[in-house]
């Protein structure tokens, strides 16, 4: 079954920032609800943000490359941040998702990501690698999640945490969010 959910937010969304463009692909997992909510809502979290309208200026938390193209955006975060708490505030919203969002306003490219999803860019025929998977095998990753009082399960070639999630961070799994995040 496919959980994958595309969302091209229309123009006329943004008012007077109409020439912003904004996409998200959500991957859930365990159900499609989670991905579905965030396809129907996340671009509006975001343009709900207060500072919307103003140019981005600082990075988000998690150390996503800079390459003068790609730069993370609080507004993304503070995004990710509400929508995790709505999704998990839900009785109705089972399972979970990871997000890749991009904001491209005028020739700047703003991208935020939460899980596995990778975002690429090709410049002079080069392909490079934008976004970080957060997953368990990477040691960072796992580093968090152990410091929270989590367990990474290696089971054949694949690394779990709590012995279930491949991603150490995504939207909903509220079984596992003591250990993950939305961030």
């Amino acid at each position: 079954s496919n959980f994958s959910q595309l969302d091209v937010a229309e123009p006329e969304l943004f008012g007077s920032r109409s020439n912003d463009k904004f996409f998200g692909i959500y991957d859930g997992h365990s159900s499609t609800n989670v991905s579905e909510y965030l396809q129907q809502n996340f671009h509006k979290m975001v343009i709900s943000q207060p500072c919307f309208a103003d140019e981005p200026k600082t990075a988000l938390k998690d150390g996503n490359i800079d390459v003068n193209l790609t730069v993370l955006y609080p507004i993304l975060q503070l995004a990710f941040e509400q929508i995790d708490k709505k999704v998990l505030e839900s009785g109705d919203l089972q399972g979970g998702s990871t997000a890749l969002c991009a904001l491209i306003r005028g020739k700047k490219l703003y991208l935020a990501n939460a899980g596995d999803s990778k975002a690429v860019l090709i410049r002079k025929n080069e392909l490079l690698d934008i976004t970080r998977e957060h997953r368990a095998s990477n040691e960072e990753e796992r580093v968090r999640v152990e410091s929270q009082g989590g367990v990474i399960i290696v089971h054949k070639t694949r690394s779990l945490v709590q012995g279930s999630l491949q991603i150490t961070r995504s939207i909903g799994d509220r079984k596992y969010k003591k250990y993950i995040s939305c961030e």
